[in-house]
């Protein structure tokens, strides 16, 4: 599996972007219709963004395994 810092990078800036939108949508939901309503509509993007923050853990962790190994191999 050869995944590029290229993947890693937008993974991560995705998490960025969507905890921004998260909070621009939580902060006007809340002033427009109350702090439950916000909560409710604010939740699945924060959900997503976590989604995505374990994703690239998980990936970079496997990433990093695989470079010791071929290291690990090659010195044998």
């Amino acid at each position: 599996m050869e995944i590029s810092r290229a993947v890693l990078f937008r993974l991560m800036a995705g998490v960025f972007v969507l905890t921004f939108i998260g909070f621009l949508i939580r902060g006007t939901t809340t002033i427009l219709f109350g702090s439950s309503t916000a909560n409710l509509v604010s939740a699945p993007i924060f959900l997503l963004a976590i989604g995505c923050a374990i994703l690239g853990f998980a990936l970079a962790v496997i990433t990093k395994i695989q470079a010791l190994a071929s290291d690990h191999s090659s010195a044998r």
